[in-house]
């Protein structure tokens, strides 16, 4: 019985460390394709973030460990004080645990600070709040996930807000040229991509394929050693896999983030007044897509990438003390 369970526990790892490298995969891809349409170039990426995928992961791979360990102190034990070595799976379990929580600690006051700044920026109250949080709600998101909103007076704090969770990025410039609606549009946008109907499909793929190939590994290969190392070409292909897969997810978050926006032609200005501000290319393909979809003629999109302004009464309100109470 002990050997089984350790054979288990091991074979659960293996799932913890593919499943965490994909998770990892799926949220910096997201993250960084984010933040380079929203700043128009790719900026260097901070080491640690939180965003949606993060979630699901450890909850899916909890219940089981729990539920082993209890069956094995419920279970057979040695005769009082003999002495039962570690196995390989336990030390290196707490070796990794040990690196992670001496990782947390040294960086735990630099991301406090930085956090903190974040707060400075983050809106409370308020109709624009109000919108985002209502679209939040009909796109759908992991419960633990709660999308906070920053309004940007400087694009290079983007980096940082969208840092620490769920978040929608709208630049203060934006909201001095862009109507409630596109900029409704822009949030849209941004949390279609953050929605666990980006990342749930793939991870749970990757999580049924895993513990296929980490049973296959217990029941065939005689040595724990080798085991750990036959991951190294899983973890590669797991990579290509999702890097074929991810660009058509973002596609469909993009289009999924027109339906709910519920017009195409305001879709379109908004993503045309984003790509103006941050200077970062149009997207073709989501054009064309637009326009077979929705019969758009292709000079009416042409129309509305062009450069305008929205009236003063169809914006958002920016003045007075807006940032700090929202209304």
């Amino acid at each position: 019985m002990p050997a089984t369970l350790d054979r288990v526990y091991e074979g659960l790892a293996m799932v913890f460390v593919l499943c965490f490298t994909a998770m990892f995969f799926i949220d910096r891809v997201q993250f960084q394709s984010r933040l380079t349409e929203l700043l128009g170039k790719a900026r260097r990426l901070p080491p640690v973030w939180r965003v949606p995928a993060s979630d699901p992961i450890p909850g899916l791979l909890w219940f089981p460990i729990m539920a082993l360990s209890v069956v094995d102190t419920l279970g057979p034990h040695p005769a009082a004080h003999q002495h039962v070595p570690w196995t390989l799976w336990q030390k290196a379990f707490l070796s990794m645990a040990a690196v992670v929580f001496v990782l947390l600690f040294i960086g735990g006051t630099h991301l406090k600070r930085r956090q903190r700044r974040a707060e400075e920026l983050e809106l409370s109250r308020g109709v624009l709040f109000d919108n985002i949080r209502r679209a939040a709600r009909k796109i759908g998101f992991y419960r633990s996930v709660v999308p906070r909103v920053y309004v940007l007076p400087d694009v290079s704090e983007a980096p940082l807000c969208a840092q620490f969770g769920c978040a929608v990025l709208i630049p203060r410039q934006l909201l001095d040229s862009m109507g409630r609606r596109e900029i409704d549009a822009l949030a849209v946008w941004q949390l279609c991509r953050q929605s666990n109907q980006y990342s749930s499909p793939p991870l749970r793929a990757l999580l049924a394929c895993d513990v296929v190939v980490a049973c296959l590994l217990e029941w065939l290969v005689p040595g724990s050693a080798i085991r750990w190392l036959a991951l190294l070409p899983l973890l590669a292909a797991q990579f290509v896999a999702l890097s074929v897969y991810l660009p058509r997810a973002l596609a469909r978050a993009e289009l999924r983030a027109v339906e709910l926006t519920g017009d195409p032609e305001v879709f379109l200005s908004a993503m045309a007044g984003l790509y103006r501000f941050s200077a970062a290319p149009v997207s073709n393909a989501l054009l064309h897509e637009i326009e077979r979809r929705y019969g758009i003629a292709a000079d009416r999109i042409l129309g509305l990438l062009a450069e305008r302004t929205a009236p003063v009464a169809d914006r958002y309100p920016t003045s007075g003390s807006y940032l700090t109470t929202g209304l």
